[in-house]
């Protein structure tokens, strides 16, 4: 990705950012049994890595505001730090991120039919990790395939390396925005990537926004999880 290389130096390496770094892709044990990350600790890890904020994306359904409203106040974390909800969906071509978007999808859609919904409700649609398993998209439309989301994920604690290099040099190739993000599902993959944005996130509308108009990179504070054991979706 065009950038990501200042965005790649492990935490402490003395780089200086001026925008936001915020995890877009991350689990809590209380809605996603395959986590076993309660929400305080998973908040916590990432405000104490030094990121600006977190979305939380569960599996097929979603944080109300007010739930993560009272988490943050409970923890006295400072009002920047950003805390908002997503989904991670299930679809007959593999996992979908979607920010902005509250709606039920129900659970294997076809990917179309959750793209209608997603751009319809004004949200954001990212294809989590593309390339660790295979899709159900013939091998000659896969480019099209990714070019229909607003983003890819290209790093994450659930991408081995070589899926992480191989998503990178797709996304330069065919000009998609890139984004990263833990996945954490555990306490060794929390606040591992994350998302790049160059301007100020203040809530999901702003981070929704960013990402429809591929103002984001990926980054990464460390490597972690790349090789964990699968835990159910994860």
């Amino acid at each position: 990705m065009p950038g990501e290389a200042c965005l790649t130096g492990e935490t402490g390496a003395g780089l200086v950012f001026n925008g936001m770094k915020i995890d877009t892709h991350a689990h809590t044990s209380q809605f996603s049994p395959c986590s076993l990350l309660p929400a305080p600790d998973l908040i916590i890890q990432t405000y104490e890595a030094g990121l600006d904020g977190l979305v939380i994306t569960e599996h097929n359904c979603q944080w109300k505001g007010s739930q993560l409203d009272e988490i943050k106040s409970a923890l006295r974390l400072p009002e920047k730090f950003l805390l908002a909800a997503g989904q991670e969906i299930d679809s007959d071509a593999g996992h979908i991120l979607v920010y902005g978007c509250d709606c039920d999808f129900g659970v294997n859609r076809h990917w179309k039919d959750i793209l209608k919904i997603v751009e319809e409700s004004g949200g954001a649609a990212v294809l989590a990790h593309p390339f660790r398993w295979k899709c159900n998209v013939p091998g000659d439309g896969y480019d099209e395939f990714l070019r229909s989301f607003s983003a890819i994920e290209v790093r994450s604690a659930n991408l081995p390396y070589a899926a992480q290099a191989e998503g990178i040099d797709t996304a330069r190739r065919l000009k998609i925005p890139a984004a990263g993000g833990s996945d954490a599902h555990a306490h060794d993959m929390a606040a591992t990537y994350f998302t790049f944005f160059p301007d100020d996130v203040r809530n999901i509308n702003d981070l929704t926004a960013a990402i429809k108009a591929g103002r984001i990179r990926p980054g990464r504070l460390r490597h972690g999880g790349n090789n964990v054991k699968k835990r159910g979706h994860l």
